[in-house]
């Protein structure tokens, strides 16, 4: 499921910002681990309520997020073809998910599903900052099949940990909210499912994570249980003199619908 949000990630929107002097702001890496060869890092850059995330990669595909609108919207702007697409947080967040239900020959049923949350308390400090932890367990069994035939069943139970910065406030970044729900793509097609996790997500979700620990146990049809565990952590955050325009839409770029067609 990674590599097929990896895939569709950049097909996807921000105003453009006046022209400025560079002025104080923020800048963080962050980098997800635990899930092989995709192995992500990146940087933010923060002003004000504005933010740009940069993904490290190799080619020379230059293309980056703008977040916009008190983190409510994304631009994915291409630098090489001069073009861009606009997209509110909750679709792109969910951008996998409502592909694979756009599609008519896929058919993806999701049953008994229970989203749970809990608090976990003071945490460590990340990068520098005092964190409190929450907890949000989802559990749910998925059919898919094809023409109306059912290929296989799945039951998946996904346990995530956020550590949440209480000293720190930054726009919200969708990218990272993303990235931590890769393991319950094929739940995110049911609505029952996504409003069940929005309400488990409600309490802290205006906070800003600096720790994401995904823990997922997928047994299939043969009863065999793949269990496996990815961390997306953000580290160095720093106050940094923030260039505006690099914030900001560059001018003559053509807008387009998001798409399918993604280089990552």
């Amino acid at each position: 499921m990674r590599r097929i949000t990896i895939a569709l990630l950049c097909s996807l929107g921000a105003a453009p910002l006046a022209a400025a002097q560079s002025a104080s702001g923020y800048r963080y890496l962050f980098q997800m681990t635990g899930a092989g060869n995709d192995d992500l890092h990146g940087v933010t850059e923060v002003l004000g309520s504005a933010a740009r995330v940069d993904l490290e990669r190799q080619g020379s595909d230059s293309q980056y997020f703008l977040v916009s609108n008190a983190g409510r919207t994304i631009t994915i702007v291409h630098p090489e073809s001069r073009d861009y697409s606009v997209v509110d947080d909750t679709t792109f967040e969910r951008l996998v998910g409502s592909v694979l239900h756009a599609m008519p020959v896929v058919d993806i049923r999701v049953t008994n599903s229970s989203v749970t949350s809990d608090t976990l308390g003071a945490g460590s400090a990340i990068a520098g900052h005092p964190t409190t932890g929450y907890r949000v367990i989802q559990d749910f069994t998925v059919a898919v099949g094809a023409f109306g035939v059912t290929a296989s069943t799945i039951h998946q139970r996904v346990t995530t940990d956020y550590w949440i910065a209480t000293d720190l406030s930054l726009p919200h970044n969708p990218l990272i909210t993303l990235l931590s729900q890769v393991e319950t793509v094929l739940a995110q097609t049911d609505r029952t499912f996504a409003h069940k996790t929005e309400a488990a997500l409600r309490p802290f979700a205006t906070g800003t994570p600096l720790k994401i620990v995904v823990r997922s146990e997928t047994t299939g049809d043969d009863g065999k249980t793949d269990a496996k565990t990815q961390v997306l952590e953000v580290s160095s955050v720093t106050r940094a003199s923030v260039d505006p325009r690099r914030l900001a839409l560059p001018a003559g770029y053509t807008r387009k619908d998001p798409g399918m067609n993604v280089k990552f």
